[in-house]
């Protein structure tokens, strides 16, 4: 982890000729500051490209689509190493990652049901639900591969084995 914020500090200071540090903290609490400075990075060029994805919000089925394939865009370029937003310069791609997301996510749902309702862990999974899901879209995002959306079980190793 440490890093990952030694070149989002590296980048951030880069691009806004700053010499304040990125605020330190540990755990989440890094991840989270981080993530609140990521659409920071890259200037005004990094607003027209947020008020891009607000505009595809309005279209209704299709720009959420677009906007989830753009959101694997930036899965995959934060997992190089390259923290700016990609340019909108591929809306079929980003379409179909959307699209494949979607369905993967809505697969992924059925079976961690069917799982709650089999092991009796309805607890469990709507605590964590939404990082199991987060973590079948970011091995989607690596791999490229659609079987990551029916791993349950590895959903689950991801979740309880980063806790102890």
């Amino acid at each position: 982890m440490a890093t990952i914020k030694r070149k989002f500090e590296d980048e951030f200071q880069r691009e806004f000729q700053r010499s304040q540090p990125v605020l330190e903290t540990t755990g989440c609490g890094a991840y989270t500051a981080t993530a609140i400075q990521y659409p920071l990075i890259g200037g005004t060029q990094t607003l027209y490209k947020l008020l891009i994805g607000a505009v595809c919000l309005v279209i209704p089925v299709v720009g959420s689509w677009l906007l989830t394939g753009y959101g694997l865009r930036v899965i995959r370029r934060v997992m190089a190493g390259d923290y700016r937003l990609p340019e909108w310069d591929d809306f079929a791609g980003d379409f179909v990652g959307g699209l494949a997301v979607t369905v993967g996510l809505f697969i992924f749902g059925i079976l961690l049901s069917i799982s709650m309702v089999l092991v009796v862990t309805i607890p469990i999974v709507l605590l964590f639900g939404v990082p199991m899901a987060a973590f079948t879209v970011a091995r989607f995002a690596d791999s490229g591969d659609f079987t990551s959306f029916f791993d349950i079980l590895g959903a689950y190793r991801a979740v309880f084995y980063r806790m102890g």
